[in-house]
């Protein structure tokens, strides 16, 4: 899956379900773009629908994504992930904003609260 990927190339994966076996043979995380992703679930577009659509499917699937609003142009990254798994944890964390989850990210890091933050103003606003 490298980072050049044009999406006149053969797709990669013949359903969601591909693609969560790939996500959890990969620790539960990857990045594909999100034409693979489309191509898998077996649309031609990535119109309202689908989106929404591929976003339940793979909820379904115990797969979530970021950026949360699936995204509406194919050649635009996402991540995979398995919501069950230790990455799924800190992602879920990062994105909800709390005590619990505050506890969790300085748990994954094994660093001080602003070590963290720092870290997580890095991902979320550059």
């Amino acid at each position: 899956m490298a980072a050049d990927i044009e999406e006149d190339e053969e797709e990669t994966f013949s359903t969601l379900e591909d693609v969560a076996s790939w996500v959890a043979e990969n620790d539960g995380v990857g990045s594909l773009l999100a034409w693979e992703v489309r191509a898998a679930y077996g649309a031609d577009r990535l119109g309202t629908h689908v989106r929404a659509n591929i976003t339940k499917k793979l909820r379904g699937l115990g797969v979530a994504h970021y950026p949360v609003a699936f995204p509406d142009r194919g050649n635009v990254r996402v991540r995979l992930y398995r919501v069950d798994s230790g990455v799924g944890r800190i992602v879920d964390a990062v994105l909800s904003p709390g005590d619990a989850e505050d506890d969790i990210l300085r748990e994954a890091s094994g660093g001080s609260a602003e070590t963290i933050l720092m870290r997580i103003r890095e991902l979320v606003c550059d």
